[in-house]
């Protein structure tokens, strides 16, 4: 047990048992799957609304950025609009529950911005 097993039988093995152990990890393993499946749908589900809220401008780019994080480039635009920005997108992420199979999920977003920092040319080129 040591070496890192979970559990054990001792020989000779008792068929019911076993078959209780199986039934036992088989729920685990479809409990495993069933939230698997539901993580997935809720980041399907949000990378669609916030693609949807995101893009106000033909050239922003809003991308996925790790698990549940999101980025968005927003080319031209100064400190006081992003500011603005952000906060139409986290006052629009709160007003838009997601629907799931069990029920409506309401969500909030924090939002952070880092404004671009001009460099000089020679540090654009490779």
């Amino acid at each position: 047990m040591e070496a890192g097993a979970d559990n054990c039988l001792r020989k000779p093995v008792n068929s019911h048992e076993l078959r209780v152990r199986l039934r036992a990890g088989r729920r685990i393993i479809d409990l495993q799957e069933e939230l698997v499946n539901a993580r997935e749908a809720l980041r399907r589900q949000a990378t669609r609304c916030c693609a949807k809220l995101l893009c106000v401008r033909p050239y922003d780019s809003p991308c996925r950025y790790g698990g549940e994080k999101f980025l968005m480039v927003m080319p031209g635009c100064d400190l006081a609009g992003a500011t603005m920005r952000a906060e139409k997108i986290r006052s629009a992420m709160g007003a838009a529950p997601f629907q799931m199979p069990e029920g409506v999920l309401s969500v909030t977003c924090s939002v952070g911005l880092q404004p671009r920092r001009e460099m000089p040319a020679s540090m654009l080129l490779l």
